[in-house]
């Protein structure tokens, strides 16, 4: 029996003696006899490998589907391995098919982890592993290597080579290009660059030296006619509905694929344009066919458009220049020179085949070429027949050319071919239906036939596939269009896209669906339907930035913990989408105790970050945007103390708390905050995270201040010396900085735009003159110059205006003739450099608003005439071209004759912010003070701050009737960043005493001191709120009573001082308490006496500064520190200006600036030696 299994080819673990052969060679013999046999995960492999010995296929093919049931993302690998070694063919087939569809998650697993480098190379080479990004590939190498690094790091070179980077993302690679490992290998820094060159220059697929992985995307044919798109997939048979067009589309509509992106060209209208990723049409002012008779097309990743003139007999072939926006003349000649043609390209060739002569107007056979290489002319061989309104398509170096008008103007159905090669022309088989004005499309091969009509009142819908071996063509189906419109008229054109997937399922009810559960997500999230999801699946709902909810919820853990066993693997990629830095410290610290959490490090690694920024983050600090349903974006406008916010899709108008000034010349969005620039005066900025209001040093003599590219710049106008300078504000040195000076666009009253990287200068009034003229400029703000361009079409000074997609609208402002008001709107072109006059506003107005919002353009604001405001806003119509009244601003004055004019702008506003204003903030930034909406109710007493989380003890007395009191009571409260407000944690009658120090450390807040409610008297009970548990504890009392005290917590200590012992004596003694061990001791004493100061740690450094002196009336204005010998010694003293009453205490606490921050504050001392002690 032992000779039936080579013991040789058994693996290792089979190999432990007699009984187990036995065992083996049992089951071997009862398949021989009987044809089954029990195959178990024990004896799986070692019947393949009898039965391979044996040359039993059907064994091996019994046992190897047993293998194939059991694969899973952990074993695939080494039962592909196995399943080679013994040469088991279809189990070889199943797990490679396995490994290739869940590619990405096989990559992490072990087995993959400890293949060798060319076994790695194998797979990530393949065309058919199935991954979401090309990006995974590179990351699964990554991996790999840092499994092994100093062994693995020379073949890092090798496998780079095989990541596809054509068909990373721009952001992508620039992660990818500084990478350690990447740096160090010129090789791979050449391909990152080479890659990145490509995708500046916009190359077409036919240029990419490789195809996308399988799963990335497809390539369908897409439809248009009329306002409706569709897309057919031929391997399928199936048509999909995409969204329609802005423009009816007719028969001479053409249609091509540029750089990824779709593009129809229609007579007389600007091109439009088709986005794949966000699956939508847009008017494209970026490619302007000029000529209505131009033919549009693609050669070589290059687009060339060709322009007959027949009454002067020549054709202009023009180049497209991606880099300048523009359409460049490459050559014009009299060749081409014919309507109606078929143009085509192939190779380097524009091919012009037939057409109507331009003298006698027959459709002729005449064909040519033009070379793009040499930029030249080229006659072949002519075609069999005339023909007008034909259409081809170019596919392995032949011509294909169907349909049109003969020459006898008759619609035809032949097809003929041109071979490339031997400049000769035949006949192969006809079409089905006669057509002219159709289109021909090449998908994988074959040759496709659609849209065009059949004569001048009907349209063809049929579809007609090219087969090549019996060479006719077959009706394949139908253009869907009839489900949709009755209308049989509607021509249709096509051309091969390339889609990702799941792009293109866009028909009406999966777009009302989709809407749905994006805006119910949170309900959506906790159903059976959602929770049986795949991961991929959740992955993409969680990715979005559309899916509406308040705040970050647990939906990954609920999804998880539905089949956790299954689902763990998946976590750490799920909770990468999971946005940590908008959640609560609260929310956060429960997260981090989570056990998925805790088991992958990074994970934990995430949380930690989120954990550190979770305190008061600026926006621009945050990594990730918050969800729709967290933020509104709305348009702001204020007035002096009128200030209101509007929110068009809603038709409602919020008020804002009332700004400082009564007047302000200007307003603009930095940062995501409002500033506005007084005539005199300080600027003001108001915070709408905080809903509040607060004065800046940024004034100088600036006339106009915009934003470009997210920097602030000015022009500062010195008109007696026709001066124009350029600032812009650095942010680190809270400073305006010189850009350019020069006596170019010095003007008063202008209007100033901006777009892309220019400062654009409209009219306005120059000194000499004192008229208003139209004249324009700009300044290029990144070589720092000034360049003309075309001046406006009517002069004009106080207007105002607004950039959206490559356009520039001026409106209203005053006209040089009788400084009358205008109501005329123009709009500038910036790619062609041209102005046209579109509709005028409904009120004549100056120094008007006008904003973008959602892609609509609003007007508001300004005077109608000097010192007579007007109130009614305005929306542009683009559609009708004409502008509408939308609504009036609110003013609770409703006076017009108000000097206060309206100015606006566009401001993203938190959802549930509030209009609370009892603290005050300052910015070390921007250098200024600002009320904060921190509203602590009646009795507040204390704030602090525990890891990174805002606390508050509020100390109230309930009192039932005169001088009875009936309850005493301390309420502990957190401070919600998100919404505004104050959170109750904890209410009790339990450790109120007045005039307590309280200081925060680890989790707990301290209350030491006080006065006792019973005796009146100042004691030194202390005591701590566990923030966790939130509860009170008691600790051991202090060595001395005190009220008034101040201290802080340091290396797990906490120091005390001062303050008033039981007798109302001013201390200046000094305690420190030890947490590890609850015991108190005194150290040494401080120099002066003093109450109510403060106590900071810099740098390991204690400091006692401020509060009030031995009288407890006069503030006190040294500073001491606490030295290495343990002693306190006066270190320097707050400088006061001389003369300095105030009866208020001085505060102190640590601050963070930025680097050279404080080399632009105003020094507060005159002497050098104070003035470096205070640096």
């Amino acid at each position: 029996m032992a000779t039936f299994v080579n013991e040789d080819d058994l693996p290792q673990s089979r190999r432990k003696g007699h009984d187990t052969r036995v065992i083996v060679a049992r089951d071997v013999l009862e398949f021989i006899y009987t044809g089954t046999v029990e195959v178990t995960q024990e004896n799986a492999k070692e019947l393949i490998a009898a039965g391979n010995y044996l040359m039993i296929l059907s064994l091996k093919t019994v046992s190897g589907r047993f293998l194939e049931a059991e694969m899973t993302d952990s074993n695939c690998i080494s039962t592909f391995y196995f399943a080679e070694k013994y040469d088991c063919v279809e189990l070889i087939r199943d797990s490679r098919e396995f490994i290739h569809q869940n590619f990405a998650s096989v990559g992490e697993m072990d087995e993959f982890l400890s293949l060798e480098a060319k076994e790695v190379a194998v797979w990530i080479s393949s065309d058919e592993i199935a991954v979401e990004a090309e990006a995974d590939v590179y990351k699964i190498i990554l991996k790999w290597v840092e499994h092994s690094k100093s062994e693995r790091k020379v073949a890092f070179e090798e496998l780079f080579r095989h990541v596809r980077l054509s068909f990373l993302s721009r952001d992508c690679l620039e992660d990818v290009v500084t990478n350690e490992l990447v740096r160090e290998n010129f090789a791979c820094v050449k391909l990152v660059m080479d890659a990145t060159v490509k995708m500046a220059t916009f190359a077409s697929e036919e240029d990419l030296p490789r195809s996308p992985r399988k799963g990335l995307e497809t390539r369908v044919i897409l439809a248009c006619g009329g306002e409706f798109t569709f897309c057919y997939l031929p391997e399928e048979d199936q048509w999909k509905r995409l969204p329609n067009g802005s423009t009816e589309r007719n028969q001479k509509t053409q249609m091509l694929t540029f750089r990824d992106q779709l593009y129809t060209f229609k007579e007389f209208s600007k091109a439009e344009k088709y986005d794949c990723v966000f699956n939508g049409w847009s008017k494209s002012d970026l490619i302007d066919v000029s000529a209505d008779s131009a033919i549009v097309t693609v050669v070589k990743g290059d687009m060339y458009s060709i322009e007959v003139d027949k009454p002067v007999g020549k054709s202009t072939i023009k180049k497209y220049d991606v880099e300048r926006c523009t359409w460049q003349t490459v050559v014009e000649s009299s060749q081409g020179c014919r309507n109606g043609s078929c143009v085509i390209a192939g190779g380097s060739y524009l091919y012009v085949l037939g057409g109507s002569a331009p003298i006698n107007a027959g459709y002729v056979s005449k064909a040519e070429r033009f070379s793009t290489v040499v930029n030249q002319w080229e006659e072949i061989a002519d075609m069999q027949q005339g023909r007008f309104g034909a259409f081809g398509e170019a596919t392995e170096g032949k011509i294909f050319v169907a349909g049109g008008l003969n020459q006898d103007r008759k619609v035809s159905k032949r097809c003929e071919m041109y071979n490339v090669s031997t400049n000769e022309w035949q006949y192969i088989g006809s079409l089905n239906h006669f057509r002219f004005y159709g289109s021909m499309v090449c998908l994988k091969g074959t040759l496709y036939v659609l849209g065009g009509s059949k004569s001048t009142r009907d349209s063809l819908l049929a579809v007609e596939s090219y087969d090549l071996t019996k060479d006719e063509w077959i009706e394949k189906t139908t253009i869907p269009v009839e489900r949709f419109s009755k209308d049989n008229k509607v021509s249709f054109t096509s051309c091969v896209v390339k889609l990702s997937k799941g792009k293109y399922d866009c028909d009406e009810f999966m777009n009302k669906s989709w809407r749905f559960v994006l805006e119910n997500f949170r309900f959506v999230a906790a159903l059976d339907e959602f929770l049986s999801l795949e991961a991929k699946e959740v992955e993409k709902w969680l990715s979005s930035d559309d899916i509406s909810v308040k705040t970050e919820a647990d939906i990954v853990l609920e999804w998880i913990e539905h089949s956790k066993s299954e689902r763990k693997a998946f976590f750490e990629k799920l909770f990468r989408h999971v946005r940590l830095v908008l959640m609560s410290r609260d929310y956060l610290i429960d997260v981090v105790t989570n056990e998925l959490v805790q088991e992958s490090f990074a994970c934990l690694r995430l949380t930690s970050t989120a954990l550190k920024m979770s305190g008061f983050s600026s926006e621009g600090d945050v990594l990730q945007t918050p969800r729709k349903g967290v933020e509104l974006q709305s348009i702001v406008v204020c007035a002096g103390y009128e200030n209101f916010c509007y929110f068009p899709e809603k038709d409602q108008w919020k008020r804002l708390p009332g700004g400082r000034s009564t007047g302000h010349t200007q307003m603009t969005r930095y940062r995501d905050k409002l500033f506005r620039f007084p005539r005199v005066g300080r600027v003001e900025r108001y915070d709408p995270v905080f809903n509040v209001w607060s004065d800046l040093e940024l004034r100088e003599n600036v006339s106009r201040v915009a934003i470009v590219k997210g920097e602030m710049y000015a022009l500062e106008l010195n008109t007696s010396e026709q001066q124009t300078t350029v600032k812009i504000y650095n942010v680190e040195h809270c400073t305006w900085e010189t850009l350019h000076s020069s006596s170019e666009a010095c003007r008063e009253q202008t209007c100033v735009v901006s777009s892309g990287t220019y400062l654009y200068v409209f009219g306005g009034k120059p000194p000499e003159t004192r008229e208003y003229v139209a004249k324009a400029e700009r300044f290029d703000t990144v070589i720092k110059k000034w360049e003309e361009i075309a001046d406006m079409l009517e002069e004009r000074g106080d207007a105002f205006g607004e950039a959206t997609k490559d356009k520039i609208f001026v409106a209203g402002g005053k006209h040089r003739e009788g400084n009358s008001v205008l109501q005329t709107c123009e709009i500038y072109n910036i790619l062609t450099n041209e102005w046209q006059l579109t509709g005028s506003l409904n009120v004549s107005r100056m120094r008007g608003s006008m904003m973008c919002l959602k892609g609509k353009l609003y007007v508001l604001g300004g005077e109608r005439e000097e010192n007579y405001r007007e109130l009614k806003v305005e929306c542009f119509n683009s559609e009708e071209g004409k502008w509408i009244h939308k609504t009036t601003i609110p003013s609770s004055s409703g006076r017009y004759n108000d000097e206060r004019i309206f100015n606006g702008c566009v401001l993203k506003l938190s959802k549930g912010f509030c209009s609370l204003g009892l603290a005050e903030r300052y910015d070390p930034f921007l250098n200024g003070w600002s009320s904060f909406p921190f509203c602590f109710g009646i009795g507040w007493d204390k704030v602090t701050v525990i890891k990174g989380e805002l606390f508050s003890i509020h100390e109230t007395v309930t009192r039932i009737k005169k001088d009875k009191i009936n309850t005493k009571t301390v309420t502990i409260k957190k401070f919600q960043v998100e919404t505004c407000s104050w959170q109750k944690l904890h209410s009790s009658s339990q450790c109120y005493r007045k005039d307590s120090c309280v200081i925060g450390s680890g989790n707990f807040l301290y209350l030491l001191g006080g006065t006792s409610p019973h005796t009146s008297q100042h004691v030194a009970k202390a005591d701590r709120f566990d923030i966790m548990e939130k509860k009170w504890e008691e600790i051991t009392d202090m060595q001395q009573a005190r009220g008034g005290a101040f201290g802080v917590a340091s290396q797990e200590k906490i120091f005390v001082a001062g303050g008033a012992d039981e007798e109302s004596t001013v201390l200046k003694t000094c305690e420190v308490y030890n947490i590890s061990t609850n015991e108190w001791q005194l150290i040494a004493n401080l120099n002066v006496y003093r109450t109510h100061g403060s106590m900071v740690c810099l740098g390991g450094t204690l400091y006692v500064l401020g509060g009030f002196d031995q009288t407890k009336k006069n503030p006190e204005h040294s500073v001491e520190c606490y030295d290495k010998q343990g002693k306190w010694i006066v270190k320097t003293t707050i400088p006061v200006e001389e003369g300095y009453e105030e009866k208020q205490a001085f505060k102190g606490c640590v601050l963070k600036f930025s680097k050279g921050v404080l080399d632009y504050l105003d020094d507060a001392v005159e002497d050098e030696e104070e003035i470096i002690n205070w640096a």
